[in-house]
């Protein structure tokens, strides 16, 4: 036991020494040290990983805002192509209307002159048959087609001008509403497309097929040899109609060509 005792002296009498001796104080400043740098990192660490935190936090907002601007850009853009489509389907519908203008025209204009030019024909075959009966031996006759040409161009142009004015009448209509629609789904636009557009001057539809010679035209001697030929005065008279039918039937259909061509360059220019 006194030796137990000796021993725990010698052990205390050497922790003594080695609390007290310069080793020892440069120890507990080594670890004093290296205990501050610990609480330095540490706190520089946390606060780094805060600002970390609050970096992804911010993007992570941003993001949220990004997101909800490109939904609205997405909804708005869903709403404008909705109108677009909508809008051409307008479009559609005006040239298939302006399409009926051009066929009601067209329908018509065939219907007025293979009118006129069949009870033309008619009332020149009676005047012949009448004729050739009170002078059986005549020998010449000339028909006479120029109040038929004036006619059809008078019906024509007139078919013609009152389909323009319809297509203007709603070309009138359209141009204001186009300006609205526009103006609701781009305001910032400021162009000259929606300003109304007049038809160019002068450019009138053409009257060049009744211009052409046909067969009634041919000189005197055409109808004496027309004549000299042993026929019937109902022959004759039916021959004679057949020719007119046959000459002005075609330039009718002429006609109502140049009047499509015209109102549908018409349609293309304001379309």
């Amino acid at each position: 036991s006194a030796i137990d005792v000796s021993t725990r002296s010698s052990w205390a009498a050497i922790t003594r020494l080695m609390c007290t001796s310069g080793i020892a104080m440069l120890l507990r400043q080594i670890a004093l040290c290296l205990a501050e740098l610990v609480r330095t990192a540490d706190v520089t660490d946390r606060a780094e990983l805060q600002s970390i935190l609050e970096l992804i936090e911010a993007r992570r907002r941003e993001s949220e805002v990004l997101a909800k601007c490109v939904a609205d850009e997405e909804r708005s853009l869903a709403t404008f192509e909705d109108h677009a489509k909508a809008l051409a389907g307008s479009f559609e519908e005006v040239e298939t209307h302006f399409k009926g203008v051009i066929a009601t025209a067209r329908q018509l204009l065939r219907s007025q002159l293979g009118t006129m030019v069949r009870e033309f024909a008619s009332r020149e075959a009676d005047f012949l048959q009448q004729a050739l009966q009170e002078r059986p031996r005549r020998s010449t006759w000339r028909c006479d087609v120029m109040p038929l040409r004036e006619d059809m161009e008078e019906a024509y142009l007139a078919v013609v001008d009152r389909a323009a004015k319809d297509l203007e009448r709603v070309a009138q209509f359209l141009y204001p509403q186009l300006r609205m629609i526009v103006s609701s789904l781009l305001p910032a636009y400021h162009g000259g497309l929606l300003e109304e557009l007049a038809w160019p001057e002068g450019a009138t539809p053409s009257v060049a097929p009744l211009g052409d010679k046909v067969t009634v035209d041919l000189a005197l001697s055409w109808w004496r040899r027309w004549f000299a030929s042993r026929r019937i005065s109902k022959e004759r008279a039916n021959h004679l109609r057949c020719l007119i039918e046959d000459d002005f039937l075609k330039i009718a259909d002429e006609l109502v060509q140049e009047a499509e061509t015209h109102l549908t360059e018409r349609v293309d220019y304001v379309m």
